[in-house]
């Protein structure tokens, strides 16, 4: 048994040295050497790709915050800062878009998604995905991908893909409005300017078309009134319209705390299955949920 729980520290252990030499340059090696010691005193389980993201991204927000042109550069793959013929205009709409400091950014639920390849024994691994921001009372959201190893070329590791977002043209992205979409080309993309005629609320940590009905729900009168009768229809004409329409239908519920509260119901062929509290950022609870 000792022999086992050994071999596995061992077999760990290697698999942190290998991210962290594959990390080079990546501000996060120290970071995974931490983590790795963590995991062996049984504190935390160790995922060095998030880790090192999550690191990437803490220096790039203390770099526009700091107004660091040469640290935002060096974040950024050679390939990309020192050929991008854009580069530097989009590094100055960064600064001037983007007020600083940041408040909060959803790391908490990040979720990346990852590309791979390993060709002939030479590897290529990015992570990418796209996290909320707010800073000074303003929301954003970030889409950055991370090359954390090319053994082709050491100059395409870093930031190699970044696309700042307002929210009324991420609102747009996200409502599939013509001419909004996410950039294709590698780089730095700043976005911030989209004429949409409309009120803009952030509900659960994504941007949605807000129509003003004057009411407020009831957490408790939706509540029992969904343990009667689940139906789309019967719900509106009980409560009115909603909101917002989004991956869900939106309701106002009471302010708590000066916070903003709603209510998210999730639908499927005209019935109700789900009954969510969130607040502008996250999920907070299940009011309801239709049994199985």
């Amino acid at each position: 048994m000792k022999k086992q729980i050994v071999f596995m520290r061992l077999c760990i252990w290697s698999v942190i040295f290998i991210f962290a030499v594959a990390c080079t340059g990546c501000s996060a090696a120290k970071s995974i050497w931490e983590y790795g010691k963590s995991l062996m005193d049984g504190e935390v389980s160790v995922d060095p790709e998030k880790e090192c993201y999550i690191q990437t991204v803490e220096d790039f927000l203390a770099a526009i915050d700091a107004k660091d042109k040469e640290a935002i550069r060096d974040l950024f793959a050679e390939n990309i800062s020192q050929t991008d013929s854009d580069f530097n205009q989009q590094m100055d709409l960064l600064l001037q878009s983007y007020p600083g400091p940041t408040d909060f950014w959803d790391r908490e639920n990040l979720l990346l998604a990852g590309e791979y390849s390993n060709h002939y024994g030479s590897k290529t691994s990015a992570a990418y995905t796209t996290f909320l921001l707010i800073s000074q009372g303003d929301y954003f959201w970030c889409s950055m991908k991370l090359t954390y190893e090319n053994d082709e070329d050491p100059r395409a590791i870093g930031i190699t893909y970044l696309t700042l977002f307002s929210a009324e043209y991420y609102c747009a992205v996200q409502y599939e409005e013509q001419g909004a979409e996410f950039p294709e080309d590698s780089g730095l993309h700043v976005l911030m300017d989209y004429p949409l005629d409309c009120d803009i609320r952030v509900v659960n940590g994504n941007p949605v078309k807000y129509t003003s009905t004057g009411t407020v729900l009831d957490e408790e009168e939706v509540k029992s009134f969904l343990q009667e009768k689940n139906e789309c229809q019967a719900f509106e004409a009980q409560f009115g319209p909603p909101n917002a329409i989004s991956t869900y239908f939106v309701y106002e519920l009471p302010m708590e705390n000066s916070q903003p509260r709603y209510l998210e119901l999730g639908e499927n062929k005209g019935e109700i299955y789900s009954a969510f509290v969130v607040d502008d950022i996250q999920w907070l609870y299940t009011l309801w949920e239709k049994e199985e």
